[in-house]
């Protein structure tokens, strides 16, 4: 197979991406409520048509369940490779889940805040990728999805982390308008597509279904009639895949006012609630 030079640069400079602006979610004081069901689901990587998703770990609750697996490596270089990949899911029917990234890099995209704890959490971390005979690399890619129950109503949020993304031997700006791309932690950022190089990559590519959502911390693909397309064919590689949803609990009706303080005259001597009818003591 033929290998990319590492140090290969696209005769014209790739455009950059304009910047968005970043909504910084504090943590607020929403407590979740329990859940009729949850679930969680997360992996490392994925290649389409080469190594299914690895690692890869899903539960669900109740009851509440966890699991966590770690891999060195995935079978499948040069069109990826790390040293190590961790997968984590977690489902708990109380709301016990604290986040694993920072709320700065979570999107609230559903329900309005971010509660302190969640009832499901999917998380992946693939550290030391190389991808595409190491043309696309990162130190540190993260990926956490989660839901929660909040007076009844469904809130899911998702984020990712990427530390030192880089395309051959430039840096992929991840922090200031320099570069080849900026990823400001907004969803879906396509940071770079140059037909010419035949690469096109989108970070923290979130999505939604029902009461899912999951996120891609990265999607790195080829494109056709470019330069990596002919080099490795037509390749689709999701780095740090995570996934949560929830079923809300019916809330539970509000318990009937006591009969001296209800509006009504029980009975029927024209006098209604305490202090007013002679048959109450107090409003209980």
């Amino acid at each position: 197979m033929k290998t990319f030079p590492r140090t290969v640069r696209p005769s014209k400079l790739l455009s950059a991406v304009a910047a968005l602006f970043l909504v910084v979610l504090a943590p607020t004081a929403a407590v979740a409520d329990p859940i009729e069901t949850a679930r969680a689901s997360a992996f490392g990587i994925f290649v389409r048509n080469v190594i299914e998703p690895t690692p890869q770990v899903e539960v669900m609750a109740p009851p509440d369940d966890s699991e966590t697996e770690t891999v060195v490596d995935v079978p499948a270089d040069p069109i990826v490779s790390s040293r190590t990949l961790t997968a984590s899911a977690d489902a708990t029917e109380e709301s016990t889940i604290e986040p694993m990234l920072g709320a700065d890099m979570l999107t609230v995209v559903q329900g309005d805040e971010l509660p302190e704890r969640f009832n499901a959490r999917g998380f992946a971390e693939t550290e030391d990728l190389e991808a595409l005979d190491g043309n696309v690399t990162a130190d540190l890619v993260r990926a956490e999805a989660l839901a929660a129950c909040v007076d009844g109503e469904i809130v899911l949020a998702a984020g990712s982390d990427i530390e030192n993304l880089t395309l051959g031997d430039t840096p992929i700006d991840l922090t200031g308008p320099d570069g080849l791309g900026v990823f400001t932690g907004q969803p879906n950022q396509e940071l770079i597509n140059n037909e010419e190089l035949g690469l096109r990559i989108v970070a923290n590519e979130i999505m939604t279904e029902g009461n899912m959502v999951s996120v891609n911390a990265l999607h790195i693909e080829t494109l056709e009639g470019g330069v990596l397309f002919e080099l490795f064919g037509e390749q689709d590689i999701i780095v740090s895949h995570a996934e949560a949803s929830a079923e809300c609990a019916e809330a539970e009706p509000p318990p009937d006012p006591p009969e001296c303080d209800d509006g009504v005259d029980n009975d029927g001597d024209g006098r209604i609630d305490f202090p007013d009818d002679p048959g109450c003591d107090n409003e209980d």
